[in-house]
C-alpha cells in the first residue's frame, strides 16, 4: 500500500465567536485577501476564508448554540480548531492512516466544490484534528491555492508570504514524535532546549514543519486545576518580508 504523499499545508481553521471582527484583524495587520462570507448547513455555521500568502486561513461562526462549532468555542474559546494538509490521493491516503491505526471521522469525504475531505480522528494525532483533501481549493478570488509563496501588495509595512510551522502541545513528546515520523513517513528533528524545562521535535510535513512541544510545568498545572487538556495547536509561525510603503 502507497504512503500517502502530502503536497503542502493548506489550510487552518479557526472556531470564533465573530467573523468579521477576526477577519479585520488578518486584512488589516497581516494583508490577508478575503473570500466570500459561506453558510455551511451540513455544519450549522458560516465560513469564510482569508488568504495570507501561501495559506488560507478558515474562520468559522456558529449559526446555532448546538453546532459543533458553537460547543468548541463554549469548551474551549475562540481559537485553532484544525489543520488541513493536500494529498494526491485521498482513498489512499486513508487507506493507509487506517492501516496505521488512524480513525476516521467520516469515511465517505465530504464534496465541496472542486475538491474532496475527510476529517482524522484529533485523539489519533494526540489533540489535533486534521483535515485531508484532495482536489483544487478555490476560495478567495476563484484562483487555485499557489503552490510557492505569494508576494504580498499593499501599503502596509510588512507582508506575511506563507506558513513555516505549527507548534503543537503534546503530553508525551517521545510517543507523539514517534507517530508523527511514522504516520507522515518523516524524519524527527531535535530542536535545542529553550528554555531548558521545554523539550521539542519538528516532523516535516510537506510544506510546514510540526513542532511537537512537550508541556511544560505551566500546563500541566491549568491542565490538573481546569480539568481540560492544553494540548493541540498552540501556534502558528508566519514568514514575512518588508513592504514598501505606498505614500
Amino acid at each position: 500500500m502507497p504512503k500517502p504523499m502530502i503536497k503542502r499545508i493548506i489550510e487552518i481553521g479557526i472556531a470564533v465567536h465573530n467573523i468579521k471582527k477576526m477577519g479585520r484583524v488578518l486584512v488589516d495587520l497581516l494583508g490577508a485577501k478575503e473570500g466570500a462570507l459561506i453558510e455551511v448547513r451540513e455544519f450549522d455555521m458560516l465560513m469564510q476564508m482569508y488568504r495570507i500568502g501561501n495559506v488560507e486561513f478558515e474562520l468559522m461562526e456558529p449559526l446555532h448554540q448546538d453546532s459543533l462549532i458553537a460547543k468548541f468555542l463554549e469548551n474551549k474559546g475562540d481559537g485553532f480548531h484544525h489543520i488541513a494538509f493536500e494529498v494526491d490521493n485521498i482513498t489512499e491516503s486513508v487507506d493507509w492512516m487506517k492501516k496505521h491505526n488512524v480513525r476516521v471521522i467520516n469515511e465517505i469525504p465530504v464534496l465541496i466544490d472542486r475538491l474532496k475531505a475527510i476529517f482524522l480522528d484529533p485523539h489519533s494525532f494526540k489533540g489535533v484534528l486534521i483535515e485531508i483533501i484532495e482536489g483544487d481549493p478555490a476560495w478567495v478570488e476563484n484562483l487555485v491555492l499557489p503552490t510557492e509563496l505569494q508576494n504580498q501588495k499593499g501599503n502596509q509595512q510588512f507582508g506575511a508570504e506563507g506558513i513555516l510551522e505549527v507548534g503543537i502541545f503534546v503530553e508525551d513528546l517521545e510517543d507523539a514524535a514517534r507517530f508523527y515520523s511514522e504516520i507522515f513517513s518523516s524524519e524527527i528533528l531535535t530542536m535545542d532546549v529553550e528554555p531548558a524545562a521545554v523539550r521539542k521535535k519538528i516532523i516535516r510535513v510537506g510544506n510546514v514543519g510540526l513542532k511537537l512541544i512537550e508541556m511544560g510545568t505551566e500546563e500541566r498545572s491549568r491542565w490538573k486545576f481546569s480539568g481540560k487538556k492544553p494540548v493541540g495547536i498552540h501556534f502558528i509561525t508566519l514568514k514575512v518580508r518588508p513592504c514598501s510603503k505606498v505614500t
